[in-house]
């Protein structure tokens, strides 16, 4: 399993906790083509979480939200929750091309983008175990609450 897999493993118990809701991992969205890390429902909305740990490339997971609303006719009454480790400081590129992207999609198609940052920074080939991992999907988790209440 890897290490973003085990993170949203994590995460998802961490929700599945506290909330009243079914949070689930590696949840499908269109016809089943694409995965994102943790899914659920929220206020009667479909909630996908993707997680950024390190991997360079988070702008693939708005287009792929976006695609399958617009190409498999996929419910636009979704919320994509965006969440940034510590990786992509509030300037980084990769991260702001994929909130760019983000609110375009919230504008054309009508799903909700939530960008989030979280401490947790894991360094490149290192195997980040036990509490830091736990304690900083547990902090997301919150945060991620938070967010979604404000809808």
């Amino acid at each position: 399993m890897s290490l973003a897999d085990k993170f949203a493993s994590i995460l998802c118990k961490e929700l599945n906790l506290t909330d009243r809701e079914s949070w689930h991992c590696n949840g499908r969205i269109g016809n089943g083509r694409e995965a994102v890390d943790v899914c659920g429902e929220m206020n009667g909305k479909r909630v996908y979480i993707e997680i950024e740990l390190r991997r360079d490339e988070p702008l693939t997971n708005v287009v792929k939200l976006w695609r399958a609303i617009e190409e498999d006719h996929h419910p636009k009454r979704v919320i994509l929750v965006h969440a940034f480790s510590g990786h992509y400081p509030s300037s980084n590129t990769h991260r702001l091309n994929a909130q760019f992207i983000g609110k375009r999609m919230e504008k054309y198609c009508g799903a909700r983008y939530f960008p989030l940052s979280f401490k947790f920074r894991p360094k490149k080939s290192a195997s980040v175990l036990g509490d830091y991992r736990r304690r900083a999907a547990k902090s997301l988790a919150a945060d991620i609450r938070n967010a979604l209440e404000t809808i």
